[in-house]
C-alpha cells in the first residue's frame, strides 16, 4: 500500500516537533541580525518551516568510530527525506490567530490546525502549540535576515537550525 505524503502528515508534525526541541543541542552561535518584530509585520503573512539537519548532527553521525555512524547517518538521512516530503505553511491571521496548514498544494488531504501567536516585549514571536505541533515553552523566533529563527530563552545566544521563511508577496 502506498501513502501519499499527506498520510504522513500527523507523524511528520510529531516528528519536526521533536526534531524543534531536540534542535536546542544543535544550535550555532549569533543573534547579531536580529529584528525587532511588531504585529503587523506578521498579520497576514504566510511563512514556511525549513530545517536542516545536517550541521552537528551530521558532524556527530561522522565521527562515531563504533560503527554507530553507518546508523546515524541512515536515521539522518530517513529523517531528511521524510521531512522534506512535507510542505508545513504557517498563516498568521488577525487578532494572533495561527493556521498550520500541511501539504497545502496536494490536492487529497490537508492537515489544518489552529493555534495562537503573540509578539513579547522584546520584539520575539511566541508561538502556541497543537495537537501535532509544540515548539516548547522555552523557544522564541526571531527575526534574522528576513527569517523567523527559533532560538532557545535558555541559550539566547544560540539558534537552531530550524526556521520560517516568508512565501507569500506583499
Amino acid at each position: 500500500m502506498t501513502r501519499t505524503p499527506s498520510a504522513f502528515a500527523p507523524i511528520l508534525l510529531s516528528m519536526v516537533s521533536a526534531l524543534l526541541i531536540f534542535a536546542s543541542a544543535l544550535f550555532t552561535a549569533s543573534t547579531a541580525d536580529a529584528q525587532r518584530l511588531r504585529d503587523k509585520d506578521l498579520t497576514g503573512t504566510v511563512w514556511r518551516m525549513q530545517i536542516e539537519l545536517g550541521g552537528k548532527a551530521n558532524t556527530d553521525a561522522n565521527e562515531d568510530g563504533d560503527g554507530g555512524n553507518a546508523i546515524s547517518r541512515a536515521a539522518l538521512a530517513m529523517a531528511t527525506s521524510l521531512i522534506s516530503e512535507v510542505d508545513i505553511q504557517f498563516y498568521f491571521e488577525e487578532n494572533g490567530e495561527l493556521r498550520i496548514v500541511t501539504d497545502p498544494d496536494v490536492q487529497v488531504e490537508t492537515d489544518v490546525e489552529y493555534s495562537a501567536w503573540s509578539i513579547n516585549e522584546d520584539g520575539n514571536l511566541l508561538m502556541g502549540d497543537t495537537d501535532s505541533f509544540s515548539t516548547g515553552s522555552d523557544t522564541v523566533w526571531i527575526q534574522e535576515e528576513g527569517r523567523l529563527v527559533a532560538h532557545d530563552l535558555d541559550n539566547p545566544n544560540m539558534k537552531a537550525s530550524i526556521w520560517l521563511e516568508r512565501i507569500d508577496q506583499e
